[in-house]
This record gives structure tokens, sequence and C-alpha cells, in this order.
């Protein structure tokens, strides 16, 4: 893993700074958030990470209104002006049988930066929770690592879950782990992200919080809204960078979606076929 600044400054120092990072996993969620986090807080590409397992991926810069601005690459990473928010995008898949080499080498290189606070973006399947009635619609669970296999990590409580998204995110309710039951007992030999990336932070033993979208693939833009405004409660006010100060959209979906989002999901259909 080696990283590739894109600064004047050959150097650039993660130490003491907040990271958010995007697994590649279903719906594409975390993926989806890291955009707008990059495009809503204008942060900068400081550089890019290089993996050899990696696929290449160049195109446009996804985040600029006149198609100018630096290309875009597999594995890009973002930064505030101070670099103490980092939110790193992955464009380009892993090459198939390499997702657990790639995960234990992530970890390691966010465990050499020393970063204050790392911030995994995942999503799983609805089918994933504990209960049928919470198949097809969207909640929010979090994995911490590494004390996540003991038997003192929190189990269901088995009250009611609201599967409506907007329940547990604006109204900021403490958002439950991930059941205990749900953790697959072969951890290690789990082939798929998040779970590579669960067993690497334990492993190596690397302070992790993930936040979780068990959620249906789709149109998945408003999980993504939902899991950016949940990931910045998450986070402290690091550096010049403050939760405060930030002014965000009023509308229905809180995020102002980058222009590489046009048409992401199909253009509009005409009223017209309906006539």
């Amino acid at each position: 893993m080696e990283f590739s600044s894109a600064t004047s400054s050959s150097t650039v120092s993660f130490e003491n700074a907040t990271v958010i990072f995007p697994c590649v996993t279903h719906g594409n969620v975390g993926q989806l958030a890291a955009d707008l986090l990059i495009f809503n807080l204008k942060l900068k590409s400081i550089g890019v990470l290089y993996h050899p397992d990696v696929l290449p991926v160049c195109g446009a810069d996804p985040f600029s209104e006149n198609n100018e601005g630096t290309p875009a690459s597999s594995l890009e990473i973002y930064a505030n002006e101070d670099v103490s928010l980092v939110v790193v995008q992955q464009r380009g898949e892993v090459i198939k049988g390499c997702q657990r080499k790639f995960a234990r080498e992530v970890t390691s290189w966010l465990k050499i930066k020393r970063f204050k606070k790392v911030l995994l973006l995942a999503s799983l399947p609805s089918t994933v929770g504990e209960k049928d009635s919470q198949i097809g619609g969207t909640i929010w669970r979090t994995i911490q690592t590494p004390n996540v296999v003991t038997e003192s990590y929190p189990k269901a409580q088995g009250e009611r879950e609201s599967s409506s998204i907007g329940d547990s995110v604006d109204g900021k309710a403490p958002i439950r782990p991930l059941e205990f039951e749900q953790i697959p007992e072969d951890l290690k030999n789990r082939r798929i992200p998040p779970w590579t990336f669960v067993y690497e932070c334990i492993k190596q033993t690397l302070t992790t919080q993930f936040l979780v979208a068990l959620c249906s693939e789709g149109d998945n833009s408003v999980d993504a809204d939902r899991m950016a405004s949940r990931a910045l409660e998450m986070i402290d006010n690091v550096g010049l960078f403050n939760t405060a100060d930030l002014l965000l959209p009023t509308n229905e979906l809180r995020w102002a979606t980058p222009p590489s989002w046009k048409r992401v999901y199909g253009s509009l259909i005409k009223r017209s076929v309906f006539a």
C-alpha cells in the first residue's frame, strides 16, 4: 500500500486526523456517502493510494461542474485544509480472491499512519437483521473493534425496531450495536467486506467504528444521505473542522449531490408514457 501525494509537499502527516473509509459492500452505500461528504464539505484531493490488487480507474473529476479539475482514480484521498478530516474514496474493484489481503494491508496502513479516529462505512443485506420484519427496510447498526468477539459485546435488547431511516438518524437516537448472533462465527475465513475489515481490525487491534446500513439494493441515494449525516455525528471536531459550522441543504435530502450523480440511476421516465 503506497500513498502518493498530490500536494507540493512530498510528505503528508495523518497523525491525529480522523479518517472515513468506505467498504465496497451491499448497495455501495458507503461509497455514495463518501461522495456526499467530499462534495458538501468541499474536501480537496491530496493524493492517491496505490494497491496492486485494486483495478485501475480513470475518469473525469466527479465533483466538477464544468468537466475540469483533476482526473479521478481508483483509490483517492480527500481532506480539509489542515488534513484533520480525511475521506477516502474507493472506485476500483478489488481483484477476485484478494479481498482479505486488501483488508489486511489497508488496516495496517491505517494503523501505521496513526489516525486518531477511524470510521468505516459499510452495508449489509437487510436479511442479516434479526427479525423478518426488518427485511426490505433500512436499519442502522455499529460494530466496534477490537472487542467485537468478546461475550461482553452488547446483545439485542428485543425492543421493537423501526425500519424508518429517519427515526434513527434524524432523531439522533443512539445506534445499536450489530447483534452478537449476526457476526459470523467463521469471521477469519470470510472473503468479502465488511467482514474482512472487521477481522483485520480485531487481529491488528485497531480501534475502529463501523457504521453499517442493513438495506436492500436499488436506489440507495437516500441511505447514503442518512449515512453521511450519521457519520458526521460519530466524529469529533478536529483541527479546522467543526460540524457546527456546516450549512447543509434542508430539502428532502440533506446533502447536495455531486454532478457525477446525474442519471446515476437512469433517466427520468416521461409522464407521457402513462397517458
